[in-house]
Formats: structure tokens, sequence, C-alpha cells
């Protein structure tokens, strides 16, 4: 199929290098509204098509799929507009995390998306994973017993890293509802001399173009009972660091490592002490297997791995966490809120720090 990106820093570049390597995927487009980023791109991908203008490429290159890897609070007008001007070529959109900042976009983005009956998709390929596959194996086969806590520890804010860790825990828990939640999080006072960030490091308390916390801790449970522990930023477990699952069971645990330890994965159980679990090695052909995955499951019909659907339901885990702590309160679900909570938090109280 043919596909476009936008988006061109960092992971856009990347899965732009990745679809244009492959064999049964095509690169008909890159675009980039920063000039020094797009030809910095084109130097990269040679022989495609380069765009300053989302609208003109969707006219001149027709895509079926356009991927988007702008910065996250333009997730959702791309999508928008991707939708408004690209059919009736268009057939998928595939989406960085989060899928949008605010819920209420994220709501539109699955609602319209199933309106046009065009696929969405969005990037949470950590639960495509070998190790998490493996974990999720051992967990049904009961390796461990009857799961009573998952718990994750991740760099960075909820929304921009934390949504990996919500997703990849409702997977391990079999991807059932949520009953309730409780969420703190604290916001260091920015550095007036600095900028809003819009990239990948917080700048004056902003990172990708919305407000970042510090740190972050939560608590939910799901209908089945299993609960969850979320600890991120500043709050994460000391001697961990990156994307850190460890499931609690009745007869022992699994835990996955932080991204950089190796081996990643180990059990203790019946037998002993933590031993090391063998799996697939995982690193470089995940992203190729959900991109065509992705082309797959828009020719028949069924359901991706990373729905826009499963998506919407780690976007309310994780504007319950901003929502819960702004209210003070234990929320239950479903969420009655489509704003960014951390948004709403600073313009009622913008002195606000903890």
């Amino acid at each position: 199929m043919k596909w476009t990106v936008v988006g061109l820093r960092g992971i856009g570049l990347s899965h732009a290098k990745t679809l244009n390597a492959m064999p049964d995927t095509e690169l008909v487009g890159i675009c980039d509204r920063n000039g020094e980023v797009l030809e910095a791109a084109s130097i990269q991908i040679e022989a495609v098509p380069a765009f300053h203008d989302l609208g003109t490429m969707l006219d001149e290159v027709r895509p079926e799929i356009v991927l988007i890897a702008t910065h996250n609070q333009s997730h959702a007008a791309v999508t928008f507009q991707a939708l408004e001007e690209g059919r009736p070529h268009l057939r998928g959109i595939y989406c960085e995390k989060p899928m949008a900042v605010h819920l209420g976009d994220a709501r539109k983005m699955v609602q319209q998306c199933r309106d046009a009956r065009i696929g969405l998709a969005v990037n949470h390929q950590r639960r495509m994973l070998p190790a998490l596959k493996k974990m999720k194996s051992l967990i049904d086969a009961g390796a461990i017993g009857d799961v009573h806590l998952i718990r994750a520890s991740c760099a960075g804010d909820v929304l921009s890293d934390g949504t990996h860790a919500i997703d990849s825990v409702r997977y391990l828990a079999g991807d059932v509802p949520v009953r309730w939640l409780l969420g703190q999080v604290y916001r260091d006072e920015p550095n007036p001399d600095q900028e809003p960030g819009v990239g990948f490091d917080a700048r004056g308390g902003y990172r990708y173009g919305h407000p970042v916390e510090t740190g972050a801790i939560a608590s939910w449970e799901f209908e089945t009972g299993v609960r969850a522990e979320l600890n991120c930023g500043q709050m994460m477990l000391s001697g961990r660091w990156y994307q850190d699952y460890e499931v609690f069971g009745s007869k022992g645990r699994i835990w996955r490592l932080t991204d950089s330890q190796k081996p990643n994965l180990q059990i203790q159980d019946e037998q002993g002490g933590f031993r090391a679990v063998e799996h697939d090695q995982e690193e470089d052909p995940v992203q190729e297997l959900c991109f065509t995955t992705f082309q797959d499951t828009l020719i028949s019909g069924e359901a991706h791995p990373l729905a826009g659907t499963s998506a919407l339901q780690d976007m309310e885990i994780v504007t319950a966490i901003y929502e819960s702590a702004r209210l003070g309160k234990r929320l239950k679900f479903p969420i009655d809120q489509d704003c960014f909570p951390l948004e709403l938090q600073l313009k009622e109280q913008p002195a606000w720090r903890a």
C-alpha cells in the first residue's frame, strides 16, 4: 500500500526509513512544515517526494495510509485533515502515541474514522514485543498463579511516556475495563527564563507543546479485581527507568526489566528465585510487523492489535490520572472529562505546583 509520513523529527524519520526499506510497503511522500527538518529527511530518504503542506501531499500522491508522527498536540488536527482531504483514496491512519492530548479529540478520532470506514491504529507497539507476548502467555498458563497486581515504572510524563506503560499493563491484564482510579501528580515550578518546550525535552514545564508534570503515581482496579500501579517521572521506582513492568501472582512474579537491561525478562515461581526467561529477539522487526499487520487488517477488516479503540481506553486512564489529581478524589469509570485536566489545573490555579 501507499504510505506517507507526516512529521519527520525523531521517530517520524525512523518510521519513514523503515517504510521506505520494506519490500511490501511503498513510501510515496514525506511531509514536515519545518524546512530544515524536511531537507535533512530528504537527504536520508532519496527519491521520495517531500512536501511542506499536508493538503498538497494528499492531493498529489493520494496515499492509502497516512502515518502521523507530529508533536502530540497536533495528532488530532492532522487526523481530521487527513480524513477530510485524503478520501477517496485514504484507507488508514497510523498515529503515534499518545493519540491526542484531549480525551474529547481522541473520542472524535475514533468516531470519525469509524464513520468514514477508515482504519485507525495508534503506535503502542510494545504489546507486540516478544517479551510482552511471553509474559502474557506465562500469565495465561498460570505460571505465577492468580494475578493480583501489575506494577509499571516509567521515566517521562504520563501523557507522552506513561501511555506506553498503561497500554502494556492493560494488555497483561487482558484488556478488561477499569472500575476506578486514584491518581496524583506534582509539577515543579518551571524555569521562567525558558520558552515552553515543543520537543522531546521538557522546557519551561512543557513538552511536545503541552504542559507536563514532574512526577505522577496512580492506582486503579480492573473489573476482574486485578490492581495496577503506575510510577512515572520522578516517582519511578529506584533502580528502574523506562518501561519496567512487574506482575505479581499468588505463586510468584514475572518481571520485564527496564529497556536497557539484558536479559530483560525474569520469573520467580515455585522453583525458587528469579531466573531469566528466553524469548524471541524483539528490537528491529517489531515496527515492521506493526505496519504490515495494519495493511493486512485494512484488507481483511479485522481489528488491528493497536486499534484506535484500544488506544482510547489508554487515553481514558491517562485523563483519569490527571483528573483525579485535579479533583482530589477517586474516579469511577467511564470518565466525564473531554479536556486535558493538567491544562485546566494550570488555568484554575496558575501558581499550582503540587
